[in-house]
């Protein structure tokens, strides 16, 4: 006998077909399958793997992909700037390299002149998860930053994590935010931003050892 007519559900099929190619095409995007390098601590690999983790970012973002730092990166600034849907799952770390001479200047009416480690620009729907740390290496910018407490001195340490103008943020999934620079988490002029399971440490006990040296 002939095959029942379809004819009545080809409207809906006809809908429904985008949406599971888009269902069928996303998947977890590796870090180091891009071409980063873990495990290296050099200026030269962490802005080599800052360029991969932007351009990963932006390549992943719309269609559902995740972004999966999967090891141990040493990065310089990272910027995302008018993007949408950003998705990245920390499950190694990423960690700020400290070579403080080296560091890239940022926004000059910010409160850091130095550019943030993690900026998000204008961006709509940005979503960063655990389990794993964004590290800032923060001792070496204390100290640099005591040793340099002079009248005229300028605080030229990085943010850990900014976005400016940006919506439709979450952070969550047991992502652990370690020792920033300066401000660890600073949300300018955003809305709808949820904030669930992220742990914040900051070695106070450190930075008190290292003011007690000082005679703070």
């Amino acid at each position: 006998p002939p095959p029942p007519s379809l004819g009545p559900l080809m409207p809906r099929l006809a809908l429904l077909l985008p949406l599971l190619a888009v269902a069928a095409t996303a998947e977890d995007v590796l870090l180091s399958q891009l071409g980063a390098v873990p495990g290296v601590d050099s200026l030269a690999v962490a802005k080599a793997n800052a360029f991969i983790l932007r351009a990963g970012l932006v390549s992943t973002a719309g269609d559902g992909d995740v972004l999966v730092v999967d090891g141990d990166f040493y990065i310089q600034n990272v910027s995302v700037t008018y993007t949408n849907n950003v998705q990245m799952r920390v499950e190694g770390s990423l960690i700020a390299n400290n070579n403080i001479s080296a560091w890239p200047i940022g926004r000059a009416d910010s409160d850091s002149k130095a550019a943030p480690v993690l900026y998000f620009y204008r961006c709509q729907g940005v979503s960063i998860f655990g389990p794993g740390t964004i590290d800032g290496q923060g001792y070496d910018w204390w100290w640099n930053a005591l040793l340099s407490f002079l009248p005229k001195f300028e605080d030229n340490r990085p943010m850990l994590l900014m976005a400016f103008g940006s919506t439709d943020i979450t952070l969550g999934g047991g992502l652990l935010l370690r020792n920033s620079p300066f401000w660890t988490c600073n949300l300018e002029r955003g809305a709808r931003v949820h904030i669930e399971d992220v742990e914040i440490f900051v070695d106070v006990f450190k930075q008190q050892e290292m003011m007690q040296e000082l005679g703070l």
